[in-house]
């Protein structure tokens, strides 16, 4: 008789049971297609980049321009989410890399865009990631109970791994179809 109920409850602490939670849900389904769009614009600039400059160097750093950021700003950001309203931090942080990605694609659709710009606005994206991660990590605790953490924290993971699997791929047959 006891069994039952244990094994109802085992059920709904699996893995996706911080997917319950509205919050959680909505913000990790963003998270996880705002990652998708950073791999697939990752795949989309590289191929821009060897449309305008045949030097391979050039193409390299477009994924430098990308993650660099995330080297030179994830300490600071980390700081920054701890002292500051985490929501507000990731408002900023998102703002910023829609910024960028917005810039990108005004002068893409101008055909005003330089090897130049290209470097300089990615870079901004990557800034607005950066910024982004650690305010987003660190509010997993505030939007789910303590005893959904594991799980949540463990699909935070598997969201990123999700969009490194798939986002590259998207992105070269959305280049390949353009």
């Amino acid at each position: 008789m006891t069994e039952q109920p244990n094994r109802q409850k085992m059920a709904a602490d699996g893995i996706t049971a911080p997917l319950r939670y509205t919050v959680f849900r909505r913000i990790w389904l963003a998270s996880l297609l705002s990652n998708l769009g950073l791999l697939i614009q990752g795949v989309g600039a590289a191929w821009a980049m060897t449309q305008m400059a045949a030097s391979a160097d050039k193409v390299a750093l477009v994924q430098t321009a990308l993650m660099l950021p995330i080297m030179l700003i994830s300490m600071p950001a980390g700081a920054i989410a701890d002292m500051y309203d985490r929501r507000i931090v990731t408002l900023v942080s998102l703002m910023i890399a829609l910024t960028g990605a917005t810039a990108l694609t005004v002068l893409a659709g101008l055909n005003l865009i330089t090897p130049e710009a290209l470097l300089a606005f990615c870079f901004v994206v990557g800034s607005g990631n950066a910024l982004f991660g650690p305010a987003w990590q660190s509010s997993v605790s505030e939007q789910v109970p303590p005893d959904a953490l594991p799980s949540a924290v463990a699909l935070n993971g598997i969201s990123y791994t999700i969009a490194r699997s798939f986002g590259p791929a998207v992105g070269g047959v959305i280049v390949a179809s353009l």
